[in-house]
């Protein structure tokens, strides 16, 4: 059976954007946080929320209800995925430091949304599979067989270098910082201090994603180091990913 997804929204467009991202998912949609909290105390033991994605706006003034649904999460063991603007940033940090996993920032991308709700479901559900394709413009990558194709042709990568790659696509636009990227991929269940990790084996990867994916701006794409921070892949040209 799948996964179940709460979604907590008041805007029905970004609702329904949010649904039709995660249709292969069982979605359940509320307009208000007395509406999730009152859904979850319906649901059997046995069959509990696998995922919450959260609007900071639509929690806006209720701190009480933030705080039940992070314990909720908790207890059964759900990752909690946040919606927000760049004003929210103060909110954003609180909510985080108090337990939730990730966030997505504002306008809402669907590929963005999947891919992290996909890596947060596989860290908590490590037996989880899901063999959907995500395509971003010619490039498509497929789940859990870490496939990656370039209009039609197989782009031959190991299972980091396909992860990391997800990881850049899913942040299109965005800088990532090197600990960032560090803890998605050698997460702390290979590697317990990631202070040991060595930088050169990010540099690496970073260097045969961006040479076998060929990441250049006559495909549309350029990935480029972010001084003194990480890494940042940049959509360029007359492409879009779909």
């Amino acid at each position: 059976m799948p996964l179940r997804i709460a979604i907590l929204n008041n805007d029905a467009g970004q609702l329904a954007l949010l649904s039709g991202a995660l249709q292969a998912y069982r979605c359940h949609g509320f307009r208000s946080p007395a509406e999730l909290l009152q859904f979850q105390q319906s649901l059997p033991a046995a069959d509990q929320t696998d995922l919450f994605l959260l609007d900071l706006h639509t929690l806006q003034g209720h701190a009480d209800a933030m705080a039940t649904l992070l314990a909720t999460a908790r207890a059964a063991k759900a990752p909690v995925l946040l919606s927000a603007t760049h004003s929210e940033a103060a909110a954003l940090e609180s909510a985080l430091t108090a337990g939730a996993d990730d966030y997505v920032l504002k306008p809402l991308r669907r590929n963005e949304v999947l891919l992290r709700v996909q890596i947060l479901l596989k860290r908590a559900h490590p037996e989880y599979r899901n063999a959907q394709q995500i395509r971003f413009a010619q490039y498509v990558f497929e789940t859990p067989s870490h496939r990656i194709t370039h209009a039609g042709v197989d782009i031959d990568v190991t299972q980091k270098e396909f992860e990391l790659a997800l990881l850049l696509f899913g942040n299109l636009g965005r800088p990532l910082s090197r600990a960032y990227i560090q803890d998605a991929i050698w997460s702390r269940s290979d590697q317990p201090d990631q202070s040991d990790l060595p930088s050169r084996t990010l540099d690496t990867h970073i260097s045969r994603v961006r040479n076998k994916l060929q990441l250049k701006p006559e495909q549309g794409f350029r990935l480029t180091p972010v001084y003194g921070y990480g890494y940042q892949l940049e959509q360029i040209g007359k492409q879009h990913a779909q």
